[in-house]
């Protein structure tokens, strides 16, 4: 989206124009972690890993090469 960052929450989502480094930044890093160069998302959401995908309630979001070996490392 370019300069615009979507933040789903459990019952809405809200469009900002801003960039996911700014957010990345501000997140505490113990509660979330950037898996793609698209989406960060929050650790205690997970619900299931598979190959280069995780699930977060019915949503997919996929796990890039550069970031999967900072979600094994807090995975395990």
């Amino acid at each position: 989206m370019g300069s615009y960052v979507k933040i789903h929450l459990e019952n809405e989502t809200i469009t900002t124009l801003d960039r996911l480094t700014n957010f990345e930044k501000t997140f505490p890093i113990n509660q979330f972690l950037r898996v793609h160069k698209s989406f960060i998302i929050a650790i205690k959401k997970i619900l299931t890993i598979e190959g280069n995908r995780l699930k977060i309630g019915e949503a997919t979001i996929p796990i890039g090469n550069v970031y999967k070996q900072n979600l094994t490392k807090i995975i395990k």
